[in-house]
């Protein structure tokens, strides 16, 4: 996942953000024991006064006799702790209620585990990098529980049953995806004629794994291929006052949707970075969504034959049928 340096400085300022939160709730819990238990004081007033005193003392005793008194102070210590827990357990808290906090204990909100990214700075910083309006074009009222079946029996010509159980089919198969996630089928293609909820069904299983705590990408076409072309062609002509998208959330986003594909230009280029992203994708079992107004006929005529391929042997394909909602 690559991070610019301002997506990484806003991820160590979410850290500084959770270090300092953390900070002032165990301040408060210190104010409230203390106030309830005045013991647990005495006991910490104890500890500062017996570590400032080895300090002072160290400037002048030899370094045996140091290593002596740190050995007791470490004893005395213990027993203080044992002490304080006592007191909180004794009084119905829990014995660590004074500890230091931490949102992630792994890392101790640092980030890093042995000089390595911990789990909790990927997530954070996916929320960074997917946050950016550049990756989500979905329209954010959508949502599963506004579909009505009905809608297309009565906007379809001859109230055609075909259409309601199609459009059903859709609903269930995405909403099932949205729901289990990682043990559903996740690649589909949605098509059919202009209007008829390829976007808003997309934009529901989009807005429902991004509540999920998913990282989600949902682009136009147009803007999908706009993403490589800078990239591509123009990424040197980035600085600190503008900034061009990477591509690789394109490849590494838990759920990919491409919305209206077909309505760009299509040319070599389109095509070949089309089929490097599906098939990468494919290789790293990234769930993709398309729709589309083409039919596999035209989809077939429009791409390489290694695309196609790629839709018919891995994605699933949901057809909805209807008059454009827009018009009505």
């Amino acid at each position: 996942m690559g991070l610019t340096n301002s997506d990484y400085e806003a991820v160590m300022r979410e850290y500084d953000s959770i270090r300092y939160v953390n900070a002032e709730l165990l301040k408060k819990r210190i104010e409230e024991a203390y106030n309830k238990i005045p013991e647990l004081k005495v006991l910490e007033d104890e500890m500062i006064t017996e570590s400032a005193k080895l300090a002072k003392d160290s400037m002048f005793i030899s370094d045996e006799a140091y290593a002596k008194a740190k050995e007791a102070l470490d004893k005395k210590r213990t027993e203080l702790a044992y002490k304080r827990e006592e007191l909180l357990i004794k009084n119905g808290y829990d014995k660590d209620y004074l500890s230091k906090i931490y949102s992630c204990p792994l890392c101790k909100d640092t980030g890093f585990v042995n000089g390595n990214k911990c789990e909790c700075f990927k997530s954070i910083a996916a929320r960074q990098i997917y946050s950016n309006p550049a990756y989500m074009m979905a329209d954010k009222t959508a949502d599963f529980k506004y579909f009505r079946e009905d809608y297309y029996k009565d906007n379809t010509p001859n109230g055609s049953d075909d259409a309601g159980k199609n459009a059903l089919d859709a609903f269930s198969k995405l909403k099932n995806m949205a729901d289990n996630f990682d043990t559903q089928a996740r690649n589909f293609v949605i098509y059919g004629g202009v209007g008829v909820g390829k976007t808003f069904l997309a934009s529901c299983l989009a807005n429902a794994l991004i509540k999920d705590g998913r990282s989600v990408v949902f682009l136009t076409a147009f803007r999908f291929f706009d993403i490589f072309e800078k990239y591509t062609f123009r990424r040197d002509e980035a600085d600190e006052n503008t900034s061009i998208p990477s591509t690789e959330p394109l490849f590494d986003c838990d759920l990919l949707v491409i919305d209206d594909i077909g309505t760009e230009v299509s040319n070599s280029f389109t095509t070949s970075k089309l089929f490097d992203c599906l098939n990468e994708r494919i290789l790293r079992n990234k769930a993709t969504v398309i729709s589309t107004n083409l039919s596999p006929a035209l989809i077939k005529a429009t791409y390489s034959d290694r695309i196609f391929s790629r839709l018919v042997g891995s994605y699933s394909l949901l057809t909805l049928v209807g008059e454009d909602a827009r018009m009505a």
